[in-house]
């Protein structure tokens, strides 16, 4: 039942662009798989700046006279914040390059 409501939705969206189902869904599936892509490599880019965030962090604080200033213990709580949501979205950008037909599946169901 789901496979012909799927199949229905294809050609109807294909009618509409003026072409094939079979290629409405390869664009599809291609569209999954790079935006996968951009997912992995903006959450890469985000995790350097949150990596280097915590290391400024743990250079400038003060051991010595054990002072904690607010910039630097700011500075990499959220570098750490942004480093565990990088890992949460690169996990799912990293499922879109794997299985790019069932997000492309999703988005034709949703």
């Amino acid at each position: 039942m789901i496979t012909k409501e799927v199949e229905g939705v294809i050609n109807v969206l294909a009618e509409k662009f003026g072409s094939t189902g079979r290629h409405l869904w390869d664009v599809l599936v291609r569209q999954k798989y790079i935006s996968g892509i951009m997912m992995v490599s903006v959450c890469l880019i985000f995790a350097v700046i949150s990596g280097l965030a915590v290391r400024w962090a743990w250079r400038n604080h003060n051991k010595e006279e054990h002072k904690y200033d607010e910039g630097p213990i700011a500075a990499g709580f959220i570098g750490v914040v942004i480093f565990i949501i990088c890992i949460i979205v690169g996990i799912f950008g990293f499922m879109q390059i794997v299985n790019p037909e069932y997000y492309a599946l999703m988005t034709v169901i949703n």
